[in-house]
């Protein structure tokens, strides 16, 4: 709930599920949310996803939209699990020998749902979930042989906390920028920034951890309503690491995306350049660089191994920062450092697969690029955070008609074009998701 507008992302796949059921003309699909979604928007999604061949009634025939009507904090599947007979004409809908059940991250709620409507979860069993925090990366990318930022192991108290942050400054003595992260947080929260000496040789022990635990109370938090005592006490709970800062002149933050097969087949779905802002995940641009994208697509296929080894399954994405050559030093090359697994769809899920379905494409795994059908190299650009109060003063009526007369809509004979999700969140919080497709980097950036 931490997330702005956080009930309306539950609608970001739903043009993805409508895309499906245009490729695959005898499947059928429910989707449930927290808050209905309007007629417009669905119309919207609708007019995107029928073609030539498949048309809108047929798509909306199969397709059951349903939705709980509770627009609180607690978890979607939560909501349904507590509604008895929402249960019950799910299950009456569903063909049980060829349905599955999807969802965003698994937990043992998802897998309760499950269990109740009789098909199975494709997701990351929940059990799995360690290898998805900050310290069960760490340990993968360690196993996979892959370079990281030196850190801490995860610590559960305050005192070994702050006694593992002394032992990495007396191992990085010169080192000033440091990042803690709680074990479990998601989109850069539970992240925060704390800065040391870089001299500390005349401090005591004592004196040394004194000052540590003085800089941990004043540290930058990505959530802003973070503080210390309240990082401490999630800390008690679910535990935290600390790594020194990876930084140096034009360091970027790309991501890589994988998929476990059952076989433990890894396929690498995409790779992309990830928009910040202090620390947050605000979108991305696809491909990433090709000065390390092959490199990306050679360590989301190694840390796929080791998390098919230990179990996992399906979709996973691989955070890094590259730091290109800092001189002219011949031997000074750029470094890859890995940051952090999810084992979950994230930001980047619902734009890879929006684009590689709009367009009817494959991703090339050895160029590491987007080919649509008509064979042509397609790049996007991808925001969840498009936010401008005056959206809030449009009507649904107002922002489709605006869409449709745009210059920049989607076009499906070109492929290019922009195409808008989330809708819902615009008029209580004047945000929206955007995609735009095009077939250059500089041509996504002018249609964005």
């Amino acid at each position: 709930a931490k997330l702005y507008g956080f009930v309306y992302y539950e609608e970001r796949p739903l043009l993805c599920s409508l895309l499906r059921l245009r490729n695959y003309p005898d499947a059928r699909c429910v989707f449930v949310t927290s808050i209905t979604i309007e007629p417009q928007i669905l119309s919207y999604y609708l007019s995107l996803a029928s073609d030539e061949s498949v048309s809108e009634q047929s798509i909306r025939d199969r397709l059951l939209l349903l939705a709980v009507n509770d627009g609180s904090p607690y978890p979607l599947t939560q909501k349904i699990i507590d509604r008895p007979e929402l249960t019950k004409q799910i299950k009456g809908w569903i063909r049980a020998d060829r349905a599955f059940m999807r969802c965003i991250i698994s937990t043992p709620l998802e897998e309760t749902l499950a269990s109740l409507l009789g098909i199975p979860l494709r997701a990351n069993p929940s059990r799995l979930s360690c290898w998805g925090t900050k310290h069960g990366s760490r340990t993968v990318f360690k196993e996979a042989g892959i370079a990281l930022p030196d850190g801490t192991d995860q610590k559960f108290t305050a005192t070994e906390y702050i006694e593992s942050i002394l032992e990495l400054w007396n191992r990085h003595p010169k080192h000033t920028k440091y990042v803690a992260k709680l074990n479990d947080g998601v989109s850069g929260d539970g992240n925060a920034i704390f800065r040391l000496l870089s001299d500390h040789s005349e401090l005591s022990r004592e004196e040394k951890l004194k000052y540590i635990e003085e800089r941990l109370s004043n540290m930058e938090f990505v959530a802003k309503a973070e503080t210390w005592d309240s990082f401490l006490a999630k800390l008690e709970k679910r535990g935290a690491i600390a790594e020194i800062w990876v930084d140096g002149k034009h360091a970027t933050s790309p991501s890589s995306q994988g998929f476990i097969t059952d076989e433990k087949e890894i396929l690498v779905l995409s790779t992309h350049e990830q928009i910040l802002k202090d620390g947050l995940y605000l979108g991305c641009h696809f491909p990433s660089s090709d000065a390390y994208r092959e490199a990306l697509a050679t360590y989301c296929n190694k840390i796929g191994t080791v998390l098919a080894s230990h179990g996992a399954r399906e979709r996973f994405a691989v955070d890094y920062v590259v730091v290109p050559p800092q001189s002219d030093e011949p031997n000074d090359k750029a470094k890859i450092y890995a940051i952090e697994i999810n084992l979950r769809s994230g930001g980047t899920t619902h734009p890879c697969e929006t684009a590689r379905l709009l367009c009817k494409g494959r991703y090339c795994t050895k160029q590491g690029l987007l080919v649509a059908h008509d064979e042509k190299v397609k790049y996007y650009r991808a925001s969840d955070n498009v936010v401008d109060e005056v959206l809030t003063k449009l009507s649904f009526e107002h922002i489709t008609r605006i869409i449709a007369e745009s210059e920049s809509k989607w076009n499906s004979e070109s492929m290019s074009g922009c195409v808008f999700y989330f809708l819902g969140a615009l008029p209580t919080c004047g945000k929206v998701g955007m995609l735009a497709v095009g077939n250059s980097k500089e041509e996504c950036c002018r249609l964005f």
